[in-house]
């Protein structure tokens, strides 16, 4: 279980975020939802601690009811709790999808005789094949690419798993395969995060939506709310939100 508690963010005296509170259990999806730009992505780096230079985080992160600071997270990063980064550029342009699933495997603590079937098993709870280990990442789609990061930051089975914008750039069939990569990740009893700016996707895929505004964060609410016209989305800037989204035919509320 992951806890954060006002959790905050502060760079060169302003405050970037702050009141983020929540928790997710074991086989749950939360996603994390706002406008490009609010600050979803520094949330996501703050949960493992790897929040750019001159950024502060202010709250208090649990997990499994430990107080994590920066030294903890680090202690356990790629191994309790891991991130899937939103940039298809973390990986290695000179390496083969084995190496990177290697490299990863021993971040986690994994033997190395225990390397190769460790990345073998994610791509399978993945759905791709073994050969695409012997690819580099230009031989990749963007779906293959995004499902190869949620991959390689799963090889170590980690309890918590952050995922930054799994969506971007992709088409209706890869966004449908990557739902369905997170929500059997969380059957298998991950604690999942899905940072994102799609309120749709965010419906689909988790238990919970939370939103990021520019007047503050409003808690997490049933992703079920998030149907038809938003009538019972509690917060008012989710359901304006969620009614600007082009599936709702981008009403603007008076």
């Amino acid at each position: 279980m992951i806890e954060a508690q006002d959790l905050a963010i502060h760079m060169d005296g302003r405050r970037l975020v702050s009141g983020v509170s929540f928790t997710v259990d074991p086989g749950r999806v939360l996603a994390l939802a706002g406008e490009s730009g609010i600050g979803k992505s520094l949330v996501a780096a703050a949960l493992v601690g790897m929040l750019p230079g001159g950024a502060q985080r202010g709250g208090t992160l649990f997990l499994d009811g430990q107080v994590m600071t920066d030294a903890c997270l680090r202690a356990v990063r790629g191994r309790r709790i891991a991130l899937a980064p939103q940039p298809l550029s973390s990986l290695d342009p000179s390496a083969r999808v084995d190496d990177q699933f290697r490299w990863a495997a021993r971040r986690a603590g994994l033997p190395r005789m225990a390397r190769k079937a460790a990345a073998a098993a994610s791509l399978a709870r993945l759905g791709l094949a073994a050969e695409t280990c012997d690819l580099y990442p230009h031989h990749l789609s963007g779906g293959m690419a995004r499902r190869v990061l949620v991959g390689i930051a799963t090889v170590g089975r980690p309890q918590v798993l952050i995922v930054d914008e799994p969506t971007s750039g992709l088409d209706g069939a890869s966004i449908a395969l990557v739902a369905g990569d997170l929500r059997r990740l969380a059957s298998d009893g991950c604690a999942v995060i899905v940072i994102t700016h799609d309120l749709v996707f965010a419906s689909r895929v988790a238990d919970a939506v939370a939103v990021l505004s520019p007047g503050g964060f409003a808690a997490p609410m049933p992703a079920s709310a998030f149907t038809s016209d938003g009538a019972d989305i509690p917060d008012a800037h989710a359901r304006r939100l969620w009614r600007a989204t082009p599936a709702n035919g981008m009403t603007v509320d008076a």
